[in-house]
């Protein structure tokens, strides 16, 4: 199925050598020797510093857009595709051989399809006072390409703005010791991506026990956990926990999402606080059923026979 591939967040060093690092852009292999399929090998020359060699097997499946004979660095807005420039082999670095992240756009052949793909790398360099040494270190933090052979835009990560908060039924009664309430845990999604792989952690204080949820969450102590596979932008989903409540006191319940993909830009808000009580000293009174018509005539009976039985005694 076609459909941008994004690395996300890598990080990949560029050794100061003649090998360098040589990437499998599919894979994420990386190494030296270079692994197999490799497709971008950035590396250092003796004289100049920072440098690129491109696989191109078969002829004109691989390299970098160019101009005035180097690799460009491209900005955000900036589109790869067929009717970009290409150049493969060694190719220079001059516009990578000082401090900054910088696009790289380029072609290769991808292996699982046999397709020639358009994708970009983010390259992280930095300055260096020698100039055989330029832009070193250096290393690729992100790598990014479609795998339908189509063009693909240049950009900045796609993220994901999420939120949780949290709200309780508890009132009156059930703040009783050994009574149990209701606590709604919902993360939205602001976007502009989807999310996936979201984890949310609940740390129950020590006045309240976990009983069970609507959404599988596990306990492990006061540490209850659950998971969201995918959460789409406007989307919000919510997880209702049962607990009892243990001992007295007032509540102070704290609830983070601790896990999702892409990168939430704002974590700020993902953390939820949630003030509860004072839960009450008394224990929970356990209900006593009403008597039915036939349990009073049997104690009346008893009341009665309990009469008779006295007035003898005293006859005696």
């Amino acid at each position: 199925m076609a459909a941008v591939v994004d690395s996300g967040p890598i990080s990949i060093p560029v050794v100061a050598d003649i090998d360098g690092v040589y990437i499998n852009v599919v894979t994420g292999a990386a190494g030296v020797p270079a692994p197999a399929g490799w497709d971008i090998n950035p590396y250092r020359t003796g004289t100049a510093g920072f440098n690129f060699f491109f696989a191109n097997t078969p002829a004109g499946s691989g390299g970098c857009v160019v101009a005035a004979a180097a690799c460009v660095a491209l900005p955000d807005g900036s589109t790869v595709g067929p009717a970009s420039t290409y150049q493969a082999g060694v190719v220079s670095g001059l516009n990578f051989r000082t401090a900054g992240d910088r696009n790289l756009g380029f072609r290769f052949q991808n292996e699982a399809t046999g397709a020639v793909n358009y994708g970009y790398a983010i390259i992280r360099n930095s300055n260096n006072a020698d100039p055989t040494l330029a832009g070193f270190p250096a290393s690729v933090i992100r790598l990014v390409y479609d795998n339908a052979g189509v063009a693909i835009v240049l950009g900045p990560p796609p993220a994901a703005d999420l939120a949780l908060t949290q709200t309780n039924n508890a009132t009156g009664s059930a703040l009783l010791i050994g009574n149990t309430f209701e606590k709604t845990l919902t993360v939205t999604n602001s976007g502009p991506a989807a999310a996936t792989g979201i984890t949310v952690t609940d740390t129950l204080p020590a006045q309240l026990a976990f009983v069970s949820s609507n959404c599988g969450a596990t306990a492990v102590g006061q540490t209850v956990t659950y998971t969201i596979a995918s959460l789409a932008n406007a989307a919000a989903s919510s997880c209702v926990l049962t607990v009892r409540v243990a001992t007295a006191g007032t509540i102070t319940n704290t609830a983070s999402i601790t896990a999702s993909t892409p990168p939430d830009p704002t974590p700020a808000n993902n953390t939820s606080s949630l003030q509860i009580g004072p839960t009450g000293g008394g224990i929970a009174q356990v209900p006593v059923p009403a008597l039915d018509r036939n349990m009073v005539l049997v104690l009346l009976g008893l009341v009665s026979a309990f009469g008779m039985l006295a007035l003898r005694q005293r006859q005696v």
